[in-house]
């Protein structure tokens, strides 16, 4: 119960039930204020996506593993007004938000808020999102202040920023050597696919 009373339940209760309401809320006049767009996707790269399974004599520990499988591409979605303006970008990281570490108590969005920050302080009236990705065996590196949170935020939101900046009417693929984004258009119909996989559990041994 991490040490719970009833007031602190009763907090916990009333905060959720704030934060569904704002979140109501930003949907509604999301919907509200839709307006024509036109889409762009683009891949970039961040360097600093490490594998957390460090094997070591001891048996595997959370560390760094550099031969580890990461994903160190940046997934990033552009939306333009119809006249060509970047409105908004949805990129995405696969790692953890961790790299100020549980010694830390300062409250921040770790790497993807100041990636978040650093694009929209880059490029004024453009909203910057972050999504995670599966990143699940995978840790920020190096980690353990808020000076390498700030610092991966940055090169987060520099990658992004090339994606911001592209314009659409270059139109060719950019040679990858160069590290400069490249974006391809995005059209409908919109497919979405949904699955579901049993993964059933061993039989248990008796008490």
């Amino acid at each position: 119960d991490y040490g719970s009373t009833p007031e602190t339940a009763r907090k916990t209760v009333a905060h959720t039930e704030w934060l569904l309401n704002r979140i109501v809320d930003a949907v509604a006049q999301a919907l509200g204020a839709r307006r024509p767009s036109r889409l762009y996707f683009g891949v970039g790269f961040v360097p600093f996506v490490m594998n957390r399974r460090e094997f070591t004599p001891d048996g595997v520990k959370i560390g760094a593993n550099p031969r580890g499988y990461a994903d160190r591409s940046v997934p990033v979605l552009r939306v333009d007004d119809p006249d060509g303006h970047p409105r908004a970008v949805v990129f995405g990281c696969a790692s953890h938000n961790t790299t100020s570490g549980p010694q830390s108590f300062v409250v921040s969005g770790d790497y993807a808020g100041y990636a978040q920050a650093h694009v929209e302080s880059q490029y004024p009236g453009v909203q910057a999102m972050f999504m995670s990705g599966c990143g699940a065996d995978i840790n920020p590196y190096p980690r353990g202040t808020i000076a390498l949170a700030k610092e991966h935020g940055a090169t987060l939101g520099g990658e992004v920023g090339k994606f911001v900046q592209w314009q659409a009417a270059a139109g060719a693929e950019v040679d990858r050597r160069t590290g400069a984004a490249s974006m391809v258009p995005v059209a409908g119909p919109l497919t979405i696919a949904f699955e579901q996989i049993a993964l059933p559990l061993r039989q248990l041994p008796s008490r």
